[in-house]
């Protein structure tokens, strides 16, 4: 099924699909089997053996700002996405301790509301290009700057379970094997 499928309704495969061939999408750094729709919903371009989603413009996409934060709500931040979005699980050693399941926006459309940033510590791992940003009273991870590359720079990964009730409608999981990365 096409992500398009799952955000603006088309249920709509292009010929890659109709031939048996399947191209290699990216999100953030996570990779997946990609289905174009045929009413030209999502936006990609092939950058070198991937083919990168650059945006999804369907008229019936809805748009949503999401709220979300912290157990104790002293990090809140706000994030502009549709209403359906396609989240990653992934099973590195930290995701997979933490039960992470996120979806990617771009910096440009998250923002941390009132007094958040005075409560956020950073811990990074491995490589140290992810920041995993949580709050300093309760701990909770409710969002983090995902590794950057130059197919998506400037992402923040937003964790399912920290978006307040009411604005998402549908999530749609892919699984990724983060733990042949560390």
């Amino acid at each position: 099924m096409s992500i398009c499928a799952n955000i603006c309704g088309h249920d709509k495969l292009d010929m890659f699909f109709k031939k048996g061939i399947c191209a290699l999408g990216f999100i953030g750094h996570f990779y997946f089997t990609l289905f174009h729709c045929s009413s030209g919903c999502e936006k990609y371009e092939f950058r070198g053996s991937v083919y990168v989603i650059t945006s999804f413009t369907c008229e019936n996409m809805e748009t949503v700002i999401h709220n979300g934060g912290c157990h104790c709500r002293r990090v809140r931040w706000q994030a502009e996405a549709p209403s359906s979005v396609t989240a990653v699980t992934c099973n590195c050693s930290n995701c997979a301790m933490r039960g992470s399941t996120a979806f990617v926006v771009p910096k440009a459309k998250f923002k941390l509301l009132g007094e958040s940033e005075q409560h956020l510590n950073t811990y990074t791992f491995g490589t140290h290009t992810a920041k995993h940003l949580f709050c300093n009273v309760c701990g909770i991870t409710s969002f983090y700057i995902q590794r950057e590359h130059p197919e998506n720079p400037d992402c923040v990964a937003i964790v399912v379970s920290c978006v307040d009730s009411g604005t998402l409608k549908h999530v749609q999981i892919r699984h990724f094997d983060g733990k042949s990365w560390e």
